[in-house]
């Protein structure tokens, strides 16, 4: 079927279907010594180079969410509740919007984007309402905000000059300014309301940050370091990952390293826990693949060393023009024999 969002979105269903999945097991609500262990938990230090799918843009820092279409995620994530675990920036209070999380953990290698995770917290904290929340990364507003960004005078930011997070909101909060306006007109144009548009939405994120529940880790999904740190927290504590999400950094996983298939395969999980992805295109569509996968098949796929890429999983649809948007579910415990062959697990 198609929906209509001022351009015309494809959703389909994978050819990988082997079956319903088991009913899930109930998530705890967050403990104390839970958010304590994952706050504790040491931060991978910070890459060399940062990655990217086009060599051109080796080294950038992604300071907003380039997907035109989550409001595809919003049916699979709605009121998930649990953990929701990713990268990003903006997109991953998007999410949690829809999912109503016990926890929200926000991870990435980029020490940057850490950092604009905490501009969004002081933010988040200072504003009661979607409206004044994005009012504050004006250019109108900018002395407030950083004055709402000086650090604690206990704090050792590590630079002599200004915190760094206010020199990196002297440099991207007008792209998040302007962003954030189009994410609020995407979402109202496509009918979904979100974080940015809805005020109940909007509590649930900012009584995330003011709860401790919103944690923001640098860490790196190819590293034996923080990662394998935090599925050994959750499993210690009970904690499901409800919801992991990953943009398209798959992507710049060709093939699968060893440590990120060990990491996804220790997730504590279960039958409601779900894998979000979205796959550049290249020029075959204006926008993003967006895919979901269960996050216990998507472990089961990583165990077999012929899948070594998203590209393998995420099935090309056909598309009759420039402006249609795949959205597709990668279904099956296993996949397809004519990936794997008769090779023996690893």
């Amino acid at each position: 079927m198609q929906l209509f969002f001022g351009l015309a979105v494809t959703l389909a269903v994978n050819v990988y279907a082997q079956g319903d999945a088991a009913p899930a097991t109930a998530a705890p609500r967050a403990s104390a010594s839970l958010l304590a262990a994952l706050a504790a938990v040491p931060a991978d230090p910070a890459p060399a180079v940062l990655r990217n799918v086009d060599a051109k843009s080796v080294g950038e820092h992604y300071w907003v969410c380039n997907e035109k279409h989550l409001e595809l995620f919003q049916p699979t994530v709605f009121n998930a509740k649990g953990l929701l675990l990713g990268v990003g920036t903006d997109q991953m209070y998007t999410l949690a919007g829809w999912q109503d999380p016990d926890i929200l953990l926000l991870t990435d290698y980029d020490p940057w984007v850490v950092h604009l995770h905490q501009a969004y917290f002081a933010l988040v904290r200072a504003a009661d309402t979607p409206k004044k929340f994005i009012a504050l990364w004006s250019p109108t507003q900018r002395a407030t905000s950083l004055h709402l960004l000086q650090p604690p005078p206990s704090t050792n930011s590590g630079e002599k000059s200004e915190a760094l997070t206010q020199r990196l909101f002297r440099q991207a909060g007008g792209q998040v300014y302007y962003h954030l306006l189009q994410v609020q007109q995407r979402m109202r144009s496509a009918k979904v309301p979100c974080w940015l548009t809805d005020q109940a939405q909007y509590d649930r994120v900012r009584a995330l940050v003011r709860e401790g529940r919103a944690i923001a880790l640098q860490a790196d999904w190819t590293r034996r370091g923080a990662m394998p740190t935090v599925a050994q927290v959750l499993k210690q504590h009970g904690q499901m990952v409800r919801v992991a999400y990953l943009s398209n950094a798959e992507d710049y996983l060709q093939p699968y390293p060893p440590e990120f298939r060990a990491i996804v395969r220790a997730l504590p999980v279960d039958a409601q826990s779900w894998w979000l992805r979205t796959q550049a295109t290249g020029k075959s569509s204006i926008d993003l693949r967006y895919n979901i996968q269960r996050l216990q098949n998507f472990a089961n796929w990583l165990a077999h060393p012929q899948v070594k890429l998203s590209r393998q999983i995420v099935v090309r649809l056909p598309t009759s023009s420039y402006d249609q948007v795949q959205f597709a579910e990668t279904k099956g415990a296993q996949p397809p024999a004519w990936l794997i062959g008769k090779a023996k697990l690893p």
